[in-house]
């Protein structure tokens, strides 16, 4: 009977110790699932941005009615409770954190290894974003890839696999830096043609000047920018290039409106001018000077009687004076001599193979003598000196054949140097100096890659210099 009973009590003992042992297990194993599920909440914080979805809390409830709506939606990241509204605000991103008395803030846990429901949740936040920014850059993209339907981005990942996903991320990713970079350039071009804009607007204001298809003048600098975004295909440089000819000609009649027989014969008595000039004729008196303006000003005041009296008078006396040019002894003597130099340097550019070509190039004595007795000293003496600078650049190179490009390249750098004088820089190296010949060397040695590379270099030194920059590789080069 004793034993019976020691049976039984040490039954029920074992029976005890396996249901602490479960119960244990049990608390243990739910215990860190409910933990698995929960974030430690912050009280008095609010977390700003990202919201995509507003709740209203039931009376009775708490911030943990916020928090499990969070848990439960597989596109919350993060959730804010406002306490005197009971309003719930989810959050697509993790939120920056600020004190406020008013909220109760959390963070929702990541499970360490990510469901596709958690993934897709990820991928149609991140199209509905792109999507966004889409429209808020003006990219102007549509299609399947490009809309703000969450839920149908969210559906259409289920059916995908990670290297589709992968694919249609990358493809917004990329359409939207190409976007933004377009936008940039647009942006700066914008900026610099409205600039000049309000700058050839207001001195036509200033002057009276009508100048032709510039209603995008009137709004000054916004409007200028405006009309260019609108217009990014007529906004080049042609736009403005006309608007300042026009500008330019209306400031050379001294402002006012345009009367195109008057500009006509500014135009012609400039040019008269210029061609007796050159002739020495040495005519003089009111009717011969180069101002356009005066010309201009005066057809306005005379009847067009006196303005083709007066063209036809000059006429006369160039004519007379250009068909004595050249014929005295003198004349002879000068134009004899210039057209036997002519053919010595068109001789000398032959046989140092310069590749120097042009009508001033030509070896005919005769045309030669034919321009000289048509032209004044002047001109015949910068003809002579044209070609000789050219003949001295051919032989310090030791002759050979003209490389366009190393020419451009060379009086490109000659000015570069120039502007770093001129501006004070105190640029040194052996890639700052004035000399064409040098830098025409080195340029046949080089590739066209580095020979652009070294103008660009030196384009931005000189726009440090200018406003006072400092880059990181110094000045010296």
């Amino acid at each position: 009977m004793g034993q019976t009973r020691q049976d039984e009590g040490r039954r029920s003992f074992g029976i005890h110790i396996v249901q602490i042992i479960v119960t244990l297990f049990l608390a243990n194993l739910f215990g860190s699932a409910h933990s698995s599920k929960t974030y430690a909440a912050q009280a008095n914080q609010i977390r700003i941005g990202g919201d995509y979805n507003y709740l209203k809390v039931p009376r009775g409830s708490s911030y943990r009615w916020c928090e499990d709506s969070c848990s439960r939606d597989a596109r919350c990241k993060s959730w804010t409770y406002i306490k005197p509204s009971r309003q719930c605000r989810l959050k697509r991103v993790i939120a920056p954190a600020r004190p406020s008395k008013c909220c109760v803030s959390g963070i929702k846990p990541q499970p360490r290894r990510k469901t596709r429901r958690v993934i897709c949740a990820d991928f149609a936040s991140e199209a509905v974003d792109q999507y966004d920014e889409n429209l808020f850059r003006k990219c102007g993209y549509r299609g399947e890839l490009w809309n703000d339907r969450y839920k149908k981005h969210f559906r259409s990942c289920l059916g995908l696999n990670s290297r589709q996903r992968a694919t249609q991320g990358a493809i917004r990713k990329r359409k939207l830096r190409q976007c933004e970079k377009n936008r940039s350039r647009v942006n700066r071009e914008c900026q610099k043609f409205a600039e000049t804009a309000e700058q050839i607007g207001q001195s036509a204001g200033e002057h009276n000047c009508q100048l032709p298809n510039t209603n995008w003048l009137g709004g000054g600098y916004e409007g200028a920018y405006d009309w260019c975004r609108k217009n990014k295909e007529d906004a080049n440089g042609d736009t403005l290039r006309a608007a300042r000819t026009a500008l330019a000609s209306c400031l050379r009649r001294g402002g006012g409106p345009y009367l195109e027989r008057c500009d006509s014969y500014a135009k012609n008595a400039v040019e008269q001018y210029d061609k007796a000039r050159r002739a020495e004729c040495g005519l003089g008196g009111k009717r011969w000077h180069q101002s356009y303006r005066i010309h201009y000003q005066w057809c306005l005041k005379v009847d067009p009687w006196d303005i083709r009296n007066e063209s036809e008078v000059r006429g006369h006396a160039l004519k007379r004076c250009l068909s004595q040019a050249g014929t005295g002894a003198e004349g002879k003597i000068a134009c004899d001599h210039y057209a036997r130099l002519a053919s010595e340097q068109t001789r000398s550019n032959r046989k140092q193979n310069c590749g120097l070509k042009g009508r001033r190039w030509q070896a005919n004595y005769d045309r030669h003598y034919a321009w000289c007795s048509t032209t004044s000293k002047v001109n015949r003496d910068s003809e002579l000196k044209y070609r000789e600078n050219e003949l001295s650049k051919c032989f310090e190179r030791g002759g050979g054949a003209y490389n366009e490009a190393c020419d451009r390249y060379a009086v490109r750098s000659v000015h570069q140097f120039e502007k770093s004088e001129k501006g004070r820089c105190n640029f040194d190296g052996k890639y700052w100096h004035k000399s064409y010949i040098r830098h025409y060397n080195w340029c046949l040695k080089v590739s066209p890659g580095r020979r652009t590379r070294k103008n660009l270099e030196r384009k931005a030194l000189l726009t440090t210099c200018k406003f006072g920059i400092r880059l990181p590789f110094g000045r010296k080069h």
